[in-house]
């Protein structure tokens, strides 16, 4: 009867360990995605950044176009004025 009793708990013993792996598995599994998801949504956040600072530049570009175009506009007219 006490190999009876010891096989139970064994068994017993060897149910639990495999639904706390099991759980174990899951909760890894869910880091995982979880660290996945974070990954991806860095990646997303980098490259509308890298976008934003490209459009940034370029309507810096554009400004400076604009007032180096109105400069010469204005020394233009200064020198008509002038002779």
């Amino acid at each position: 009867m006490a190999n009876d009793d010891t096989a139970t708990m064994i068994d017993a013993l060897i149910a639990d360990l495999t639904r706390i792996s099991k759980g174990l598995r899951d909760t890894l599994k869910n880091v995982d995605d979880f660290q996945n998801e974070l990954k991806r949504a860095k990646d997303l956040e980098s490259k509308e950044l890298k976008q934003m600072i490209q459009k940034r530049n370029q309507l810096f570009k554009d400004l400076t176009k604009i007032t180096d175009k109105y400069d010469q506009t204005a020394k233009d007219v200064i020198q008509k004025i002038g002779r």
